[in-house]
């Protein structure tokens, strides 16, 4: 499990490596190449697509496997933590270096895994119940009146002390899923009033006034604008950056990597934000330029204004 879902990836990735050693003649240049058809180059430089919901699928099923057991095994929490440690990094690296990339995923198959896991927790407690209620495993002062004759509900088993406390966690934890919206805004609003009232005590104290507005709700940000929260230097690399990007999208476009439903929903849209974070951000390189123009023509030999540009 810790091994098996890269071990035939890693052995292709391996195969792939060997074959662009090849290619290039045993050279670091990737500019050299044997290949003369455009297809055979990309067949060989491009890498396999990167198959998101075939890996999420691995990771659930190794959580899932390790928690329903794990109540009898602890020792499963560790061999969970070295196997998504693991996978989390080798992902990382055939991300960047072996697979192709890609921009067709969204958030919706990650929020489907999110709302799968809480059935894990009752997978746990079931496989828990049997394992924590065999006398011979856990025992403690048995309840008669808890339980029936059954052979897994019997007061033997079921009516133990520990297996009370552990019934009534699993209850405990079941009304938290049931009531988490209603729980978290109560604590929003209790947690909100009691900083107010500290916070207001404090600045009396101080003769100073306390600000109580809610920043989360208001969508606080520093300003209206994000770029005019970076300086020059970082305007200029994502104003670059956006170039890129557009042309690049522009170029898959040509090359019919994406469907026409894919370019009218997504790669359309985004060539147009990115045209848009460009205006923008040229616009306030340009507005920087010209607020410090006296200094720089001081500083900078040969700076010409950007009205005489």
């Amino acid at each position: 499990m810790l091994v098996f879902p890269h071990l035939f990836i890693l052995f292709e990735a391996m195969g792939l490596g060997l074959m662009r050693c090849w290619d290039r003649k045993g050279s670091f240049n990737t500019k050299k190449t044997r290949c003369i058809i455009q297809d055979d180059y990309e067949k060989i430089y491009t890498g396999p697509e990167f198959v998101l919901e075939v890996r999420y699928a691995q990771i659930i099923f190794t959580i899932f496997v390790t928690f329903t057991y794990s109540s009898g095994m602890p020792s499963l929490y560790i061999y969970n933590f070295f196997i998504i440690f693991v996978q989390y990094w080798v992902d990382k690296y055939l991300i960047f270096n072996y697979y192709r990339k890609t921009v067709r995923y969204t958030r919706h198959i990650s929020r489907a895994v999110v709302n799968l896991l809480p059935l894990m927790l009752i997978f746990h407690w079931g496989f828990g119940f049997l394992m924590y209620g065999y006398p011979l495993i856990w025992k403690s002062e048995s309840i008669n009146f808890v339980g029936n004759d059954t052979l897994y509900f019997n007061p033997k088993r079921l009516g133990q002390k520990h297996m009370v406390l552990w019934i009534g966690l699993f209850i405990l934890i079941i009304l938290l899923f049931v009531f988490e919206e209603f729980l978290v805004r109560f604590w929003r609003n209790v947690s909100t009033r009691l900083i107010n009232g500290c916070g207001s005590c404090c600045a009396k104290l101080n003769g100073k006034e306390f600000d109580t507005t809610d920043y989360s709700k208001a969508g606080f940000v520093y300003s209206d604008d994000i770029f005019f929260e970076l300086s020059f230097g970082q305007l200029y690399k994502k104003n670059k950056q956006y170039k890129k990007d557009k042309q690049r999208y522009r170029i898959e476009k040509l090359k019919g990597i994406y469907t026409s439903v894919e370019i009218k929903q997504f790669i359309d849209p985004y060539i147009k934000l990115l045209e848009r974070n460009i205006k923008a951000s040229w616009d306030r390189i340009i507005e920087l330029v010209d607020i410090h123009e006296d200094m720089l023509s001081e500083e900078v030999q040969g700076f010409q204004s950007m009205d005489d540009v």
